[in-house]
């Protein structure tokens, strides 16, 4: 048996060393918080997508955007930015 399966620490910790600023994005994301600095799109993208979309405006938001034709449904259909609703 190998003296990890014994209980004995061999005292060389070999897992990935996290920053402070990683580990907080880690748990807020566990938590469900929104992570701002990962969104694609401004507050006020949302709200004009919401305010002005149409199924055939779907690929030219996207385009505008930057972002793909599903993000644009799920912002649309609030399952994205809830938020902001």
């Amino acid at each position: 048996m190998s003296e990890k399966r014994k209980g004995v620490d061999s005292g060389k910790w070999k897992g990935k060393k996290r920053s402070l600023e990683s580990r907080m994005k880690m748990s807020a994301a566990k938590k469900g918080k929104p992570m701002r600095s990962l969104r694609k799109l401004s507050d006020e993208q949302v709200r004009e997508i919401r305010a002005t979309i149409g199924y055939r405006q779907i690929a030219e938001f996207a385009r505008r955007y930057g972002v793909g034709e599903s993000t644009i449904r799920r912002v649309r259909d609030g399952e994205y930015y809830k938020v902001l609703q």
